[in-house]
């Protein structure tokens, strides 16, 4: 036995490492990917949260501090009415400029929008300054009573800023006198924003109604007039102006081409939107460094699990390789070196139990060699020839009895089975070894060979081999030579028949005595007439008619005669198509005197169209004959015999019935045993039924009989019908011959 070498990818240490990998890396690295999926949705879901509290932050943040600077409009504004004409106007206003951070300008305008006071931050204002407070819009919704939030404007550095002014009315409320505004620098609104946000990556920016940028926490962006409207949530705010209706998460490419997570809000007083924008990989760092924290912690369980696995698959392997080298010695012979391991696991019992097993084979191993000795004794000894076939007929081997039987060279592989043991070219008729796996083989088929100038006659037996391996024989094929076997019985055969004469001598004498005496007399009348020569000699009619009355009785004698003959001659068995209806009423012809003697009633059912059979019509009228004298010893003066012949399932089936004393239980299994009878003495031999039996059995055929003690007897016989096309023939051949 080779030495096997088992590719390394096959091998169990290698299937444990990885096996121990997967079921160790896969089941956390599903586990971490599942819980990075859902916490880089809910992290989606946090941060929008969180820039949409920021956003709304901020816009409440701008909404007060309008609000706020409209009331310091509106306080000042008071002031300036209840004031008397001496105060200092401009003191009121540089008060207010106090009082509002942000604003850069604070003016008192008449109804033309002329400022007829001012003050500023940061530089001595003109009288005459102002002319950018005489716009129209503004001094429409002044006089309709509104407060006026003026566009965003920008100066000649790019600095935006915008107009806050609220009107000023008569005591009444009825005469338009002007208006008080200020002049609120943005730059200085963002910077307050700027010191809002909790985060460095996060943009807030500002835009008007027409998505133009007048302000941003990075405030280059609004020196450089950027075009924000590019961005999602920018049109999704000139469009929708409802930030509840942004998707979650609202993900997208921002003006300026980076992928952000974005949000806005509003400005009710102005109009403006808020829009803060978070960087995605800024947003999702917490969700990288999970990522690579969970890389870190499958690379620990790799480096764990494959120590483990290797420490496992050598201890595992080690004890397997051993009982690999001690399996491949047992092959090549088995070691007288004892199996022994020290291991107390299941793999050291299972090498235990190997040991064990091992030296119960070498002991049934040494039992098998003498239980073959021993049937090649009993098989030789038996006298019956025995060969394996292969399905395409083939001899594979024989015992030395067919060897004796046919010569030494009948195992040679160009012999074929029919060409040895049946002498033709040609394979057997309905040969077994051509039919289905699952078709039931045939039996006793014989055949016969002249051997040492002797005719030997063989009975086969064919069995398939249901678990042979491919390429081995598919059958065993038992021979027996039953020459002896047959002469015996054809000897036997015509014993029972020369005893079925005996018994139906004086009918036959009856019957041929009858047309004799006939003969007889009609012979002495003509005689009588010849001696008397007298003138009324018969005419030449009445005896013609006298002689054909002889010739007729003459051939009633002969016909009789002839069914004698045909009955009691020895002849070998012939097969040929039979017809069973004309050789029931033959047999019964044959006994026709006995069922007149004792008055018997034989009734005959007849099938029509009953098919042919296959057989040897002889022997078959022996069969009819036996059973008609069993029945007609059965039964009583007067009894009645049945016969009845029908086809059913592909057989031709024979019932012979009477109404006799029938068949005791304790005789019931003994009927065809040879030589047993219950008749008296010089009635019967006890040959009947085994003859009937090896007939019928000789034409694939069953007979069974069953009786009782009250009923009578029943003789049923089968015999497989011949196909229809067969039958059509002979009927041809036939009605030819008779024509």
């Amino acid at each position: 036995m080779e030495q096997s070498r088992i590719p390394w990818f096959y091998r169990i240490k290698v299937r444990v490492l990885l096996i121990s990998i997967l079921i160790s890396v896969v089941p956390a690295l599903i586990i971490g990917m599942y819980f990075l999926y859902f916490a880089k949705q809910d992290l989606e879901k946090s941060v929008q949260a969180q820039n949409e509290s920021t956003a709304e932050r901020f816009a409440q943040k701008m909404e007060f501090f309008l609000f706020r600077t409209e009331e310091r409009l509106k306080t000042t504004r008071f002031s300036l009415l209840s004031a008397p004409a001496s105060e200092d106007k401009q003191a009121i206003l540089y008060r207010m400029l106090k009082k509002v951070p942000l604003a850069e300008e604070a003016v008192i305008f008449n109804h033309e929008g002329k400022v007829a006071y001012g003050a500023h931050r940061f530089q001595i204002m003109q009288e005459d300054g102002g002319e950018s407070w005489q716009a129209e819009a503004l001094l429409r919704e002044l006089k309709q009573k509104k407060e006026y939030y003026g566009p965003v404007q920008f100066q000649q550095n790019n600095i935006p800023y915008m107009q806050i002014a609220v009107p000023v009315f008569s005591e009444d409320g009825k005469i338009f006198r002007g208006g008080v505004g200020v002049k609120v620098r943005l730059q200085s609104v963002l910077t307050l924003l700027e010191e809002m946000s909790d985060k460095r990556e996060q943009a807030v920016f500002i835009f008007d109604p027409e998505g133009n940028l007048i302000g941003h926490s990075d405030f280059t962006e609004v020196l450089q007039r950027k075009k924000v409207n590019e961005s999602f949530v920018v049109r999704h705010f000139m469009q929708v102006s409802n930030p509840k209706l942004l998707p979650i998460p609202s993900r997208y490419v921002s003006y300026s081409g980076r992928e952000v997570l974005g949000v806005y809000a509003t400005v009710p007083r102005t109009g403006w939107g808020i829009a803060v924008e978070e960087p995605v990989e800024s947003a999702f760092a917490p969700v990288r460094t999970l990522f690579f924290r969970l890389l870190a912690f499958l690379l620990l369980i790799v480096l764990g699990a494959s120590i483990i696995s290797i420490f496992l698959g050598l201890s595992f392997t080690g004890p397997i390789e051993y009982l690999e080298k001690v399996a491949r010695s047992v092959g090549r012979g088995r070691t007288k070196e004892p199996i022994f391991t020290r291991r107390k696991d299941e793999i050291g019992h299972l090498i235990t139990v190997f040991g064990e097993m091992a030296e119960r084979l070498e002991s049934q191993g040494k039992k098998l060699l003498q239980e073959k000795e021993r049937l090649d004794a009993i098989v030789n000894s038996m006298g019956i020839g025995l060969a394996l076939i292969t399905r395409d007929c083939r001899i594979a081997w024989t015992n030395h009895i067919v060897k004796e039987w046919l010569g030494e060279g009948i195992t040679d592989k160009k012999i074929l089975c029919y060409q040895a043991l049946k002498g033709t070219p040609a394979i057997c008729g309905q040969c077994p070894l051509q039919g289905s796996e699952n078709e039931t083989l045939s039996a006793d088929r014989v055949t016969r060979l002249m051997l040492t100038n002797k005719e030997r006659i063989f009975r086969h037996n064919v069995y398939q081999l249901r678990y042979a391996a491919e390429g081995e024989p598919d059958y065993l094929l038992v021979i027996e030579d039953i020459t002896e076997q047959r002469r015996m019985e054809d000897i036997a055969m015509q014993a029972d028949k020369l005893s079925a004469l005996g018994l139906m001598a004086s009918g036959f004498a009856h019957e041929i005595n009858n047309p004799l005496a006939t003969i007889q007399v009609y012979a002495e009348e003509l005689v009588d007439q010849v001696q008397m020569k007298q003138g009324n000699w018969l005419g030449a009619q009445e005896t013609e008619r006298y002689l054909n009355i002889i010739c007729k009785h003459v051939g009633r004698a002969k016909e009789i005669t002839q069914k004698l003959l045909n009955f009691s001659r020895k002849s070998e068995w012939r097969e040929e198509y039979i017809y069973l209806p004309n050789i029931c009423k033959e047999s019964v012809a044959l006994l026709s005197h006995a069922f007149t003697k004792k008055q018997a009633v034989v009734s005959l059912s007849i099938e029509q169209d009953v098919p042919y059979i296959k057989g040897d019509a002889l022997q078959i009228t022996q069969v009819f004959v036996n059973l008609l004298q069993n029945a007609l010893d059965a039964i009583d003066e007067q009894g009645t015999i049945t016969v009845k012949i029908q086809a059913k399932d592909g057989y031709v089936q024979v019932h012979v019935i009477d109404d006799g004393s029938g068949i005791s239980p304790a005789n019931a299994g003994k009927i065809y045993d040879p030589f047993f009878t219950t008749k008296p003495v010089g009635q019967g031999t006890g040959l009947g039924l085994s003859i009937c039996y090896g007939i019928i059995t000789r034409m694939r055929g069953t007979i069974t009989v069953k009786g009782t003690e009250v009923q009578g007897t029943t003789a049923t016989i089968e015999l497989p019908a011949i196909r229809k096309e067969i039958q059509d023939e002979q009927e041809e051949h036939q009605s030819t011959y008779r024509g």
